[in-house]
């Protein structure tokens, strides 16, 4: 498929015109995309998630979909020989669909301007960005209403959204990151039933890319709530320790089933699947995905109540000044493309 995209609309030729059906196969493709399962895990197929993985502590579901612009976008991809039909002038467009699409000639032309040709060519509008998050919010309330099913079958689960119209292509993180945080629903992602939700969209050089939406939202959470602590001198503050503080902005920002690990100098904060590593050393973030959890923590919604009313006055104050720093930690990964 060649896709080019002339000043927001999205001119695409397709060149194999053969669809194919949505099935386990399908599914299991994108799950590989994520998740490396160790020879000793069971990879169970089922429907409502669409795969459990058992031989770690708890059990992970992971269920799977697809992002699409439109109705239309989904039938291209899935039934068999409708865009061919259209390109060729042997299909007609379905009534419905002419909402959403045309078929014209247009012309190619290369980086001198010069024509490369005339093709027939199926044309559709790409959504603003809004809109494109819009859809994507959209899509995770669906499987967020069906999520407490899920767990009927399994003790944590994962939810993997394949951007299959490459709604959020990107030439950088932030290109993607910062129009998502800003128009997101924070507290829908922050407060999901989904122990992650992982975003698996394309770099503009055509490199899949996974993004985990929850954890990238934490850790920036985490950074601009650092920046504010090493601002304000809070280590120079006894009354005030930095770690509480930062622990009381987290919660009051609505990551509130944080897990807190080791000591005082050497702690780790366990975020759904990841663990950002506090050291002598700095900071590194751990991939828990597929990870029995063998240590010892407490909840962070269970030690909140301890905090002085001097830390969540500081927190509160923080909590104010976020709203208008963008901030981010970029965390994604290459994937081999479906």
């Amino acid at each position: 498929m060649i896709t080019e995209i002339l000043d927001g609309v999205t001119i695409i030729k397709m060149l194999f015109g053969k669809g194919k059906l949505v099935d386990k196969r399908e599914e299991r493709v994108i799950f590989d995309m994520i998740y490396s399962a160790s020879p000793e895990l069971q990879v169970e197929e089922l429907e409502r998630p669409d795969f459990v993985v058992f031989g770690l502590d708890r059990s992970v579901g992971v269920e799977v979909t697809e992002l699409y612009r439109h109705p239309v976008d989904a039938k291209m991809s899935k039934v068999p020989n409708y865009t061919l039909g259209l390109l060729n002038e042997t299909q007609a467009i379905h009534r419905k669909d002419r909402e959403y699409i045309k078929v014209d000639q247009v012309e190619l032309k290369d980086e001198n301007g010069q024509s490369q040709g005339k093709p027939m060519a199926i044309i559709t509008e790409m959504p603003s960005i809004k809109e494109r998050v819009e859809l994507l919010m959209e899509v995770i309330k669906s499987k967020e209403q069906k999520a407490r099913g899920y767990k009927e079958k399994c003790d944590l689960v994962d939810l993997v959204i394949l951007d299959a119209s490459s709604l959020f292509m990107h030439n950088s993180f932030d290109e993607f990151f910062k129009p998502f945080w800003i128009m997101c629903d924070n507290g829908l992602i922050k407060n999901s039933s989904f122990r992650e939700i992982f975003l698996i969209s394309s770099e503009c050089d055509n490199r899949s890319v996974a993004i985990p939406l929850r954890a990238n939202l934490f850790l920036a959470d985490c950074f601009a709530f650092e920046s504010f602590i090493n601002d304000a001198k809070l280590k120079e503050k006894e009354s005030l320790k930095p770690l509480d503080v930062l622990l009381a902005s987290l919660y009051m920002s609505g990551h509130q089933d944080i897990r807190i690990s080791g000591g005082t100098d050497n702690f780790s904060l366990h975020y759904g699947a990841w663990e950002l590593l506090y050291s002598d050393e700095g900071k590194c973030i751990r991939d828990r995905t597929l990870v029995s959890e063998d240590f010892e923590f407490e909840l962070l919604r269970e030690i909140y109540g301890r905090f002085s009313n001097e830390v969540v006055s500081e927190a509160e104050n923080f909590l104010g000044k976020r709203k208008g720093v963008y901030a981010a930690i970029s965390l994604s990964f290459p994937v081999r493309a479906k």
